[in-house]
């Protein structure tokens, strides 16, 4: 049935779809990375780490630095480079972070938030300025075989910052759940700093890219990308809150099964990432926007919920985490200099985002031990900054 319906499409002049070689390498490849991660995961969770920090790792020894090294026959069976099988592995990837991030929106608390604005707004802003700064005068002084023939310094340095001042909001989040402070003050504040902090982040790489392409910022499209985020948030709390309430009272007034409230619930997620991701500031804001939505309103199905927690941390969630240390390639630090760069980029990586985030928080009337704490929480980075290499590199 495949093999025909690749013909079909290659005589209609179509991209084709998966055959069953094809096939088979996707199961494969979804049967490791999913294995893999959850027994690293289930590892980590023995010892008193993350159960992310497995599902991480789990990509690392799945990529070219250990699988790929040791068996690199095996390696390129599995993970092929053929850009139908990596995409749709890449889609599995997309919306397992999409349920990460409706879960985590389940698990915000407004109240919380908005008691401690002052404080979250500073922690952002310190959170994103100083590791900016700091990541943008190493890409200046970055050698130029790193920067690229042709590219120019200061965009490649522009890339370069923001790709280490973004914080990995999923696995912040993820490590946050894994370890019970998600429901705490710390933890309400740090996904506020965070989502505020990647808001304007993705703003800042929609104007790169623009300036890569173009040599200009492209300031009307900025302009749509705002103003898009603002609209999307005003109809989203007033009318997009009202159709997914009364759509799940009808559910529960006709006493449908769990199905029908979960197909609402996915629905809703996935158009709040559809439009996010239409606006160019990725999938996962409007997919939290909408995990925050359907923790306000106030016919709830609580089984939806446990089911969309379970699905996503035993299957999606491990895909997504997995994938992204799947591109993890330890060989290509073999020189020296790379070594020494790669070795340096993370210390001060790390030190900019938590004496950033310390400095804000200070600012904004948190204590010492908050401020570290908050720091400490900010400082994942890599899994986003992932995304700002390809779109520079591209």
């Amino acid at each position: 049935m495949l093999l025909a319906a690749a013909e079909q499409a290659e005589q209609a002049g179509q991209t084709a779809p998966l055959d069953e070689h094809q096939v088979l390498v996707l199961l494969v490849q979804l049967l490791l990375l999913v294995g893999v991660a959850r027994l690293l995961g289930g590892l980590m969770k023995r010892i008193g780490q993350p159960s992310v920090v497995g599902e991480l790792l789990a990509g690392v020894l799945l990529g070219p630095s250990l699988f790929g090294a040791v068996l690199p026959g095996g390696y390129a069976w599995v993970f092929t480079d053929e850009p139908v099988v990596t995409s749709t592995v890449f889609g599995f990837a997309w919306l397992g972070v999409i349920m990460l991030l409706v879960v985590i929106g389940f698990e915000t608390d407004l109240s919380i938030i908005r008691r401690f604005a002052k404080a979250a707004l500073f922690v952002s802003a310190g959170s994103l300025l100083i590791p900016l700064a700091t990541g943008a005068t190493m890409g200046l002084l970055a050698p130029d075989s790193f920067v690229g023939e042709g590219a120019q310094p200061a965009i490649f340095a522009g890339f370069f910052a923001l790709a280490l001042a973004v914080s990995a909001l999923p696995v912040v989040a993820k490590i946050l759940l894994d370890l019970g402070f998600l429901r705490r003050n710390f933890g309400q504040i740090t996904l506020a700093a965070g989502m505020t902090m990647d808001s304007v982040g993705w703003l800042i790489l929609a104007a790169l890219a623009g300036i890569a392409r173009e040599n200009a910022l492209d300031l009307p499209h900025l302009g749509r990308s705002i103003g898009g985020l603002v609209l999307f948030l005003l109809i989203a709390v007033t009318v997009g809150r009202w159709f997914i309430d009364q759509a799940l009272r009808r559910i529960m007034a006709a006493g449908s099964s769990t199905a029908a409230a979960l197909t609402v619930t996915l629905m809703a997620a996935v158009a709040g990432a559809a439009v996010t991701q239409a606006l160019e500031l990725e999938a996962i804001l409007g997919a939290f926007i909408v995990g925050i939505l359907l923790a306000t309103t106030r016919h709830q199905v609580v089984s939806v919920r446990h089911t969309i927690e379970d699905l996503t941390a035993a299957f999606f969630a491990p895909i997504f985490f997995a994938f992204s240390g799947l591109r993890v390639d330890l060989g290509a630090l073999a020189s020296t200099e790379a070594a020494l760069w790669a070795f340096g980029v993370v210390v001060v990586a790390i030190l900019a985002k938590v004496g950033g985030t310390y400095l804000g928080a200070r600012l904004g009337g948190l204590d010492r031990r908050e401020g570290l704490a908050l720091g400490s929480g900010l400082s994942a980075l890599g899994a986003m900054g992932i995304v700002v290499a390809l779109v520079g590199l591209n």
